[in-house]
Order: structure tokens, then sequence, then C-alpha cells
């Protein structure tokens, strides 16, 4: 709106059999192309694909913001910084275009103009007018006064040269950064609706388009989201760019913080969970301590836990005075300052503008804020008043967090239809470019009972109904929406001296021009305005871009939802050749290389609303913008050039400007530039959600943009003395707000909020503040301040308060995509009530009652849906719908004591959410050391010899619960961070030398934690209405689900068996199967064979006879090439210093069975050899990594590391970074949650490991760790033998999970170790095209 009117298989054996492999597995690919009927699976070798990104904030002081023409508006600080974003797609030999998406209101024509000319100076002709676009967001807090045309700088007080400058140097800057990136890719296109992002803000001139038209189309404004997923050959994904309507408007007209509104916040959230949330060491090597700077979770050590310590050192650091700086320490401090690690280039995540013009993103719709009560429906008023109408977005009434919820609602969409991406674009790259005369143009529209007519369109005007603006910003001067009526009979014209003033003394329209804008009484007559220079333009440029099977048609305008639908549906058309063209993408990229405000359907235009009467070149605007548009198609279809077309004005050197310039700043006298202030006070102690401020003298933003830099900064101490950049000024956490006494004083100050995001770590932090002042004479010069420091404390007293708050749909999220939030998502604080009885309901209007639980939007929702479904019983239908929108909390968590399958207690959990009560226990085994998540036991020997959990159970039941009720079950990280911050250890527990402990004050257990984490899981799982194995997958980021091979253990010795075998457990690996039902029966009927043998042969005395007797067996069931056989040593259990005591469980020890580190290895490699065995469990002490080392650099088999590893990362990075193994044996309870245990898997799986689920030896009928095996795709389940209840429960679990899953079910088999492999991956692309495993057997041996 312009008011005036918004992502180690066995090691390769030489360079052959890589060869071999990448052959096969082309074969295998083309197979599968042939027996698909050719669908597409691999995207275009042609393109080049490369991304770029920079600063375009602009000046964050003194100019008007652009969008809502308030004059009372002027920037004077940032919410967070605007970047422009660029791709360029290229055919090696071939056409290239660049898209450009900028965090700006629109385009501006002179920018385009002076963009393109520093390209041809820069790449001669390959970057012209005809293959560059450059597009707007429309967020209306940005900097203003850089379009040329009079009417769109009146309130900036002319053109702005930084806001100008700014933008044509990023866009530039972002665009070489593309064309340096260019590498060989892939796109995918994807597409999707999101339905809760924006609602119509003028349905009353939708309503007028025929019945017929209306009747075509789900809804009044385009749900859909489409994006394109760039794959570099190389470094995979790096990045996104999508297109989908909705007005930057969530940010209101009074908003005087720069900000990309919602769809700068989306991009942002999507740019940092890439970078956050495991994405990058799904396809890049970790980063290390000298690259790129990270989240300062991932890079600060262990802080203290002591209060008290953290308070003392925050003593030691006082604010110290400002103090000169230099331009590059902002730069350089600057949390996301470096672009790229080594030749990586950084992801870009672009949200795009589409059909915008009458698309709110406020979805709780229109009210007065004098009674609370609906706006006018047609004209939008509240007692004839505009002023008093506004919209109200999903976070009322903080526009903050209604940005941060709309943009996250997109964001969501985004990653949802980036991880299901799978249709590759291919095929050529053409465009077709020229300018168009809209200001007289003749235009052939279909005549009423047939034939044509030619019309023409207007010179440029505004009307009536524009001045009133829209429920996103309203007018004034009483103008409302809606009103057709001529000016000199509107009582609010012919009372108001003013717009007398504008039309006489402006310019009057002649006859020609108001009977050509008919029904639009013209208020500006801007096309004829010509002095001082023009007031709108006439002359605009048109565009398509074709990528293969995607075209983007790049308008200079704000179509309506309707307007969008028919240009996107004539030209496709014309692409099609007349048919439907399903496999064809259209999309509108609005506010694109120039503005002309908006597009409206004859119909739309007839009401005269806000669109209507911004809709400039009269009531054939539409109807001009197809013709044009289809001549362009159709060039493209017949290869045809088209002419270039007359040439827009250059206005810059007739700009003028009269914003007054900084003319010298100051301090009072005693006073540094960065000197604080208001300071934090000493002592401070803040948590999680709280609001930190500091106040410092500082100077005009002005001075120095910061691009690429910061203004605001908050810092984490390291060790003693190390400052580490934590959040600054691009952060949706962190607020920069400048100010100053009074308009011309030449004193100022700098106000800094952070309000302390969920994902800050525990420790002492200080607030940084980067500044420029001018000097009388004109001189620049930078200067630094800091506050004092603080601590932010380890505690969950913070979520005390934010359980309290209203959960309605602004402070609880449920989307199906549950990816961890934003690292610097805001907390939302309770808007206290204008009346003290509101809390309870009392004396609340019955509109009041409605607006706060939003029954009026839900219930018609709920209506609609049941009309659309033409459901039998409706009230049923209705029912329980509205029980599956209610977004679903924790109500209850309730635990008790049970016993796992030793007799053992441990901790049971019920968790109760709006959806029903979720169950699980927690697995518990021996403790292996001080490296696993400690359980909390009693210590009782009066009670289960002291092992009881009663301590446990009282922490959930008081602790625990207390702290999560109210939480959304989607949100596992944050449940289960919320569990870690309110135990304080860092292993949940502290150990005292035996398996139990007992706990201190504030050690919640390990035992305690997990079996609540488990439950959290499952009702996450029940609030998406997904299988629970499914949300697993969808928490860890992965798309393939994979039914693990079974470990089946089929002799048990070490210290647990009554029998003198050393080793713990042999094992058989059933990896011939076809599918996991077929694995089931090979273990059983193994494990039988073996059971009917007579029980003196089934007690080995060593490891041969052992072996020798699985391997008896096997034969004996005829599996003798479809299972494997591994083992599990548990070497630790008889390792003596150095030595390893084989005979350690003999009655009468030789003590000549001990043997070296050098003798086990020379055993393992004879028994590899001898009995083929692929795995072998910790086959040395925990500490032996030397040992270990070297027995995994020979690749005999698969090395598990067990007690080795304990699921601590610490250790897991030391064995990768070592060698030391080469796969991680996964027990959660040794980790202690849901969220730990993804992550860890993540850690193994990108350094190309093995990974085994793993059952303890004390188990519950609990068959969590079955769907986790599946869900994290680990390829392995290690479950004890086929026997027995609570191991039988895995198993069942995991044929029940094959059997739901169907065609689509994928067994390990033989790529158990790797998954991702060559072959999995075949199987996987198999599974998406749904082919059935008939065809894809036939694929893999070669016959199809």
């Amino acid at each position: 709106m312009f008011v005036f009117g918004h992502r180690k298989c066995e090691e390769v054996m030489g360079l052959f059999s890589l060869v071999r492999a990448c052959l096969c597995s082309c074969f295998w690919i083309a197979a599968l192309l042939l027996l698909h009927g050719g669908k597409e699976v691999s995207s275009d070798p042609n393109y080049l694909i490369g991304l770029g990104s920079y600063d375009i904030t602009g000046p964050a002081a003194d100019v008007n913001m652009m969008g809502y023409a308030n004059t009372e508006q002027i920037a004077s600080g940032i919410h967070f910084r605007l970047r422009a974003r660029s791709f360029i797609i290229a055919e090696p030999r071939g056409k290239r275009v660049v898209f450009v998406n900028l965090d700006a209101c629109m385009a501006s024509q002179i920018v385009t103009i002076k963009v393109l000319e520093r390209l041809k100076a820069r790449y001669g002709d390959l970057y012209t007018e005809k293959n560059v676009a450059i597009s707007g967001i429309h967020t209306h807090a940005g900097p203003g006064g850089y379009l040329q045309y009079i009417v769109y700088i009146v309130t900036s007080l002319g053109f702005v040269r930084q806001s100008f400058d700014v933008l044509v140097d990023g866009i530039e800057k972002s665009i070489v950064q593309a064309h340096e990136n260019l590498r060989p890719g892939s796109i995918f296109v994807n597409k999707g609706e999101l339905l809760d992002a924006g609602v119509n803000r003028s349905p009353s001139a939708y309503l007028n388009n025929p019945a017929e038209e209306r009747s075509k189309y789900k809804y009044d404004v385009d749900k859909e989201m489409t994006l394109l997923k760039f794959v570099d050959n190389q470094w995979g994904p790096v990045g996104s760019f999508n297109w989908f309507a909705t007005h930057g408007t969530s940010m209101s007209r009074t908003n005087p913080l720069i900000s990309g509104d919602n769809k700068g916040a989306a991009a942002r959230f999507m740019e940092d969970w890439f970078k956050q949330k495991g994405v990058r060491q799904m396809y890049f090597d970790e980063y290390s301590d000298k690259g790129i700077p990270r989240r300062v979770s991932n890079i600060i050590s262990e802080h203290p836990d002591d209060h008290h310590e953290l308070l003392e050192l925050a003593a030691t650091f006082q604010s110290p005075p400002g103090k000169p700086a230099t331009r590059t320490l902002s730069v350089a401090r600057r949390v996301r300052g470096a672009l790229r690690q080594a030749d990586k280039p950084a992801f870009v995540s672009a949200f795009c503008q589409s059909n915008c013009g009458d698309v709110s993103p406020n979805v709780l719709g229109a009210f007065c804020i004098d009674t609370g009560l609906p706006c006018d429906f047609n004209h939008s008023t509240c007692g004839g008043k505009n002023e008093l109408c506004y919209g109200r977005g999903p976070g009322y009434p903080d526009e903050f967090e209604s940005t941060r919820i709309i943009g996250e609602r997109q964001f969501q969409k985004a990653v949802d239809l980036f991880d299901k991406a799978s249709e590759t674009l291919k095929g050529k790259i053409d465009y077709r470019h020229t300018y168009v005369d809209f200001s007289q143009l003749e235009v052939k529209i279909p005549k009423q009972g047939g034939g044509s007519e030619t019309v023409k369109t207007c010179p440029a005007a505004m009307g009536f109904g524009f001045a009133a603006g829209t429920t996103d910003g309203p007018g004034a001067f009483d103008f409302k929406q809606g009103d057709d009526q001529v000016i000199g009979k509107c009582k609010a014209f012919e009372g108001n001296l003013f717009w007398k003033l504008v039309r006489n003394v402006l310019k009057t329209p002649d006859q020609k021009q108001v009977d050509c804008q008919q029904p639009k009484p013209i208020l500006l007559d801007t096309g004829e305005m010509k002095l001082p220079y023009d007031w709108a333009p006439s002359i605009l440029p048109i565009q398509i871009l074709r990528i293969g099977q995607l075209a983007i048609l790049c308008v200079p305008g704000e179509f309506t939802t309707m307007a969008g639908r028919h240009l996107r549906d004539a030209v496709k058309t014309v692409l099609s050749g007349g048919g439907k063209g399903d496999n064809l993408h259209v999309v509108i990229a609005g506010l694109t290389n120039t503005y002309s405000q908006y597009v409206t359907t004859f119909e739309e235009y007839e009401v005269q609303r806000y669109e209507g009467a911004s809709t400039l070149y009269g009531p054939h605007t539409l109807s001009a913008y197809i013709q044009e548009f289809k001549k362009l198609a159709t060039a493209l279809v017949t290869n045809q050039a088209v002419e270039p077309g007359p040439q827009p004005p250059d206005l810059l050197d007739k700009q003028i400007s009269l914003l007054t310039p900084v003319v010298m700043d100051s301090t009072p006298s005693g006073a540094n530039f960065g000197d604080v202030s208001t300071d934090i006070p000493q002592n401070s102690t803040f948590k999680r959600g709280d609001m930190v401020t500091a106040v410092f003298w500082s100077a005009c933003p002005r001075n120095d943009l910061m691009t690429e830099g910061t203004f605001a900064l908050v810092e984490i101490l390291e060790g003693k003395d190390n400052w580490v950049p934590a959040y600054d000024d691009d952060d949706f956490c962190l607020r920069f707000k400048w100010s100053r006494p009074t308009k011309l004083s030449a004193r100022s100050q700098a106000t800094i909020e952070w309000r302390i995001p969920k994902s800050a770590t525990p420790g002492v932090y200080r607030i940084r503040h980067f500044g420029a002042s001018k000097s009388l004479f004109g001189s620049i010069r930078h200067f630094t301040g800091s506050s004092s420091a603080f601590v932010k404390a380890r505690t969950r007293s913070a979520e005390k308060t934010e359980k309290k708050r209203d959960t309605s749909i602004f402070s609880k999220l449920s989307h199906s995509q549950t990816k961890e939030l934003p690292d610097c998502r805001f907390f939302v604080v309770e808007f206290k009530s204008r009346r003290q009885t509101d809390e309870n309901g009392d004396n609340m209007s019955v509109q009041e009652y409605l607006d706060r639980h939003m029954l009026s939007r839900k219930i018609e929702d709920a209506v609609n849906a049941a009309v659309r479904a033409k459901t039998p019983d409706p009230v049923l239908f209705i029912s329980n719908l509205l029980r599956k929108s209610v977004p679903s909390v924790i109500t209850k968590v309730k635990a008790r004591q049970i016993l796992d399958s030793r007799g053992v207690p441990t901790v049971e959990v019920d968790l109760y959410t709006n959806k029903g009560m979720f169950r699980a226990s927690a697995p518990s085994g021996d403790a292996s050391g001080m490296y696993e998540a400690v359980e909390l036991r009693d210590g009782d020997k009066g009670t289960y010899l002291g092992n009881s959990v009663n301590r446990a159970v009282k922490n959930v039941n008081e602790k625990i619960s207390e702290a999560l009720i109210g939480m959304d079950p989607t949100l596992q990280s944050q449940i289960d961070q919320a569990m870690i911050d309110l135990d304080k250890t860092e292993k949940k527990g502290t150990t005292c030398g035996t398996s139990w402990k007992i706990g201190r004050e504030g050690e919640l257990g390990a035992n305690a934690i997990l079996a609540v984490s488990i439950a959290a899981c499952k009702a996450g799982a029940a609030e998406k209405d997904v299988p629970l194995y499914k949300h697993i997958a969808d928490l860890s980021g992965k798309t393939n689900l994979t039914l693990p091979v079974p470990a089946f253990t089929v002799i048990s010795g070490g210290k647990h068996a009554g029998n003198n075998l050393a080793i713990q457990e042999i094992m058989i690996l059933p990896i011939g199967a076809i599918k996991f039902e077929e694995a089931l029966q090979m273990g059983s009927e193994t494990y039988h064979h073996l059971k009917f043998k007579k029980h003196s042969e089934l007690l080995p005395y060593n490891i041969k006879e052992g072996l020798d007797l699985v391997k008896e067996a096997i034969s004996r069931t005829g599996y003798n090439d479809k299972i494997k056989i591994a083992i599990d040593v548990a070497a630790t259990d008889f390792c003596i210093g150095t030595k390893y005591d084989l005979d350690f469980k003999a009655p009468n020890k030789s003590g000549q069975n001990f043997k070296s580190g050098e003798d086990m290895i020379d055993m393992y490699q004879e028994l590899c050899t001898e009995y083929s065995i692929v795995s072998i469990e910790d086959p040395f002490d925990k500490e032996d990594w030397e040992h270990a080392k070297h027995f995994s650099s020979l690749g005999l088999c698969q090395v598990v590391g067990d007690d080795l590893l304990m699921s601590n990362p610490k250790r897991i990075e030391r064995a990768i970074n070592e060698s030391t193994c080469n796969a991680l044996l996964l027990k959660i309870n040794q980790i202690g949650t849901v969220t730990e245990a993804i992550e860890v898997v993540k850690l193994a799986k990108d350094a190309h490991w093995g990974v085994v689920t793993s059952h303890r030896c004390g188990e519950t009928e609990d068959s969590f760790i079955a769907d986790l095996s599946v869900g994290l795709a680990t390829g392995q389940f290690k479950a004890g033998a086929p026997c027995r209840g609570e191991r039988l429960a895995k198993y069942n679990q995991l044929l029940r999970i094959e059997e739901e899953l169907g065609d689509h079910a994928v067994y390990a088999g033989e790529h158990w170790r790797q998954v991702e492999s060559i072959e999995g991956c075949i199987i996987e692309i198999a599974r998406v095209l749904d082919m059935d495993h008939e065809r894809i057997e036939i694929v893999k041996k070669g016959d199809g």
C-alpha cells in the first residue's frame, strides 16, 4: 500500500570401487527414469546458479518511512536490517536472468536505471533491462525518498540521496556476489497453501467481481506459495526464493523503527534456521573455530554454575567511558558479518511479493478503535470516520508480535516446501521486456453480445477513495473508501480548504480526463501534473523471465487478488499453447522495476475502494496489462523479438531535497560520545524474557549508515576477558532506538533494548553501541561505548511468568512444521486487560469476548469448511473441526514409580494435553561412568536396595510440571531446554561413584527428564496428527523414513550371563531380508535353532565356540548369505590396567589369557576373517583410544562406540576428530532428552558414521525407541533377543510401522550402515516416485 496509500560407509577401497559405484548409480537412475515414464528426478545439469545478499538498511534517523505517507512516521532506529537478495540463473553458453528482492517498499525506476548503468560498466551487455528484475517486498518500515516521481516523495520532503545510494550500492553488490558465486547447480520448485497469513481487506470490492469468476476459486485471496530451492552441485542447498501475496503492513503507520516487516522477518528466520539448526552439517563440513561467526550457543564455553561467581565476574566490568573507534570495528563485530566460509556460498533466502493489492496480514479483521466493533463492511469506517478503523494482526495489540507471527507462518511454510521440493526446473532460459506508455494505450476488449471494441487507458490520476487509506493504515480528513460520488458533491471535500487548494492550484482535471477515469472521482490528476517535474509515471516496464517450466511476470504495481488471477491465467494460456499448462508454474512478482500503485479488475474499479481509487490509468488498466503481457508471452513462444518501447525519463538531475542535513553532534559537558547515560544497575541478574536496557550519548545515525555493520551489539563474556558478539541490530530481539530532545538539537541518545530470548546462553553479558559523530567542520569520527556487565541467570523462574500468558493463537504456535524456532524470537508479554475483571471473564462485552477468543473467525472458518466438504452431518463435522483446531498445550504432568525388566524402579510419566494423555517411561542401565546423564535415585538401602526413584518422581510432579504447563507439545526443543535449564547441571545430576546418586537441591535426574521428554514427543505427534516416527523425522529435519536392520542377541555373555563367555553379546543381522517382517522371521528362527540345542552346548567357554554355534544355527535355517554376525565385546568389563582378561569369569583362571591391545587387534582380525563379522562394539576399554583408533583404521568392520562414547557429544566429537570408531550406539537415557538424542545422531551422521539405536538392560514395555530409529533413519536397531515382552514391544512396533508405511516402507537391508548411500538414495527416489517393490528390484538387478 502507498497511502497518500505492503538443507563411513565401509571405506572405499581404491579408485576402482568408487568409479564402479558411480557407474552403477548412473545406471539405476537411468533405469528409474525409463521405468517411471520419464518423470524428472534430477535437475538440468546445464544451469549455473549464484546468489548474493547485501545490506540496504539506509538512514535510521530523520527520514520519512515509505509506504503509509504519514508525515509523522520518521525513522528513529532499527528493528532489524534490510537486505537486497539476488539470484542469477544461467545457461553456461546461453542466456541468463537476474532477480533481485529488496527489503524495501517497492522498486524505483531511477534506482533500476542507475543499477543497470553500473552493471553495463562492469559487465557490458551481460546484464540489461531485458534480463534483470528488481522487486520490493512492500515493507512500510523502510526509509523513503528514493523514487523519482513527486507524488511518492512528498512526505519525505523530496529526494533523499542516502536512501537512493544505499539501494543502488546494495543491489549492485548483491548481483556482483551472485555473479561471482555462479556454479553448476539444480533448481527445485514446490508450491503449497498457506492459509493464515493474509485476508482480503476490501471484500466488498472483491464481491463485485462476477459470481461465475469467484466460484472458480476457494478463497478471496491467493493462498499459494511458490518456492524455488537452489542446490549447488558441490555444497548442497544455497538458498531459496518464494512468492506469496500478503502486504508488508504488520508494522503500523506509527512505527519509527526500520524493519523488513513480516517478509523481511521470514527471510531472517529462514537464513538463521539453515545456519543454526543442523542443515549446514547435513551438507557442509564443520566450521572451524576461525570460521565465520556463529550463534553464541555454538561457540561459548561452559560458564560457572555458581550464580555468585557470575556476579563477581560481572562486577569487574563496569561501564568504561566512550572511546574512538574505526568504521571497520562495527562491521567486524557483526554476528553475521562474514558471508562466506572458504569457497562455500552463504545461504540466501528471499520472501518475494506477489499480487498483494487487497491482501492484509492483519488477519483478525478490522475493528473500530473507539467501540471495538467491526468496521463498516462497504466503506471501512467507524461512525463515518475512516481514521478509527484499523486492522488487527495476530499479535494484536503488539505490532512486533504480529510481524513475528506472520513472518514465522511464511517461514514455516517455506521450510516445509523447501524440505519437500522434488520437482526440478528443466529447460531453456529466456526473457522478454518492453516499456509501455500507459497514459494513452489503445486496448481491445470483448464487447457485450460478441465482437470487440477499442478503448483507451488514461493519464494517471488518484481517486477520492485513495485519500481514505486502508484498514492497514487509514487516511485523514474523513475521506472514505467506496465513495464514487464526484468531488464537488462531497461534503468532506467541500468543507476542507486544503483539498480545494490541491485541486485548484495543482491541477484541475479536464472533462476528457474525468470521462476517461469514470467512475473514479479524481482527487489528484497526477499524470497531467508536470511541475517542477513529473508527479507520476506514464511509461512502465513489463517483463517475463522464463526458467524452464517457471514463468515470472514482473509487474510494476500492486495487483489485487482477482486481477492477478486474470493476468496469470491469460499468460499461462499463451505459454501452454492454449492448453491447461498443468506443468507450467506462473508467478507474479509485484512492485518490480518501478512503481505505479494498484491494478484492479474492471468490477473492483467500479466500487472505488482504496485499490480502485489508486488504479492510476483508468478502468481498463488490467485489460491493458493482459494485452501487453500476452504479446510478450507470444514472443517467447514464437522466439520473436519485441520492440523496446519508449524509454522512461531519468529525472535524477531534477530531484529536489528539503531534508535538513546533519549540522553537527554534541554531548553534555564532561560526557563523551559512547558514554552510558543510563546504565544497567550493578549486580543485575536477568532471566529469559526480561528486557535489558542501556542508554548512550550518541550521534545522528545518518553520519554513517553502518552498512554491513551494526549500531547495537550484545556481547557475552568467554573466559575471563574475551567478549564475543552474540546479538546485533539485525536480530529480532535487539532494538536500536535513536532520539534527540528537540528536532534541531545537536544532542542525541541511543537506547538499546534487548529482550532476552529463550536460546540465550547463561553467562555474563554487556550491551555495546557503535556510532559516528559529525563535527561543526564536517569531519566524521567513529566511537563506541559499552554498558556495565550483567548476568543472564541459569534459571527456569522466567517460565513461571510465561506460562501465565494467554494461550491464544498469537502466543502459542501449532504449525505442522516443528523445526526449531528462529534463535531470537521475542517473548510475548501478556498485555494487561483494560478491565481487571476481564481476567475472569466478568463484565466483558459480547464483542470483547468474541475478539479475545477469536470465535467469529473460527466458527466462520468451520462453517465454510463444512459447506465446501458438503458433509451430510455439518454439526458433527464442525464440532470435530473446532476440537482439532484448539491449540494443544501441556495441562498436567504426573509421574509415578514403576519397575523395569530387572525389577528395579524407574520413572513413568503421564503427560496431559488438550488432545489426551501420553505415557512414557525411562529405560535404565548400569552407569558406565562420569560421561553419561545421571539417574536420580533415593539411596535408601531399606527400599529397593537404594534404587527407588521417589525423589525423581517428586521432581516431575512439583518442579517440571509447574514449568511445562502451558507449553506447546510440538516445540520439543523448547520443552527439553526448559528442563535442562531448570535442572542447572550438565548431566542432569552428579555422580557419586555408583549406578545411583543422592540428588542435591535443583537436580532433577536424567530419569525424570527423559520420561517427560518422551511423553512430550508423543504428545507433539498427536497434536500434529502424524505418527510418532514422522514427528521425530520432522524434528530432525529428515525426509526419508527407514526401517532398521535388527541386531538380535542370540548368545549372551559378559558380566551379566551365567557362562564363561567373556564378550557380552553375539548378535545376528538379517541384512539380506527384503523387509523388516522377513528380518524378524529370520532372527526368530535362528534364535530358536540355538534354543533347541542342549543346554550345555549353549554355554560356550570362549568366543570361537560361541561363534561356531551361531554359524551352525544360521546354516540350519538356510539364511547363510542373508545373515551377518556382530559382537559386543564390552571390553571395559575385563580390562585390567592395560591388559584384557578373557578368563575373568572362569572359576579356575590360568593366568595365560591376558591380552594386550595389540593382541586384541590380532584376535579381531582373525575373527573378522574366519566368521565374516561385520560389526564389533566396544572392542577396547572406554579410555583405550589409541588401540581403538588403530583397529578402526584397518577398515575390517564397523567399530561401534558404546562405553567409549556414552552418547556424549564431546566424546563423539573427539572420536570423530581422532577417527577412533565409525559408529554410535545411541542410548537415549545416556544423553537425557529427545532433542539431545537427535543432535548426537546428526553429529554422527555428518561424520558418515553408522548409528545403532539401542535398548538398555532395564527396559519397560515402552516402544519409543522403535519410532526413534525409524524417524532418525539410524539403519540399525538393538533390542536384545526376539523374546520377552519388553523386547518384543519394540520389534512389534517396527512391524506396525512397516505395515503403516505400506509401499513407502524402506528396509535398510544391505545399507544398514549408511542409509544415505548410493543405493539407499536410489531406493528413496523410487519411493518418492511411488514405484512398487517389485519394480525397484527389477532396476537393482538390471533386468529392466
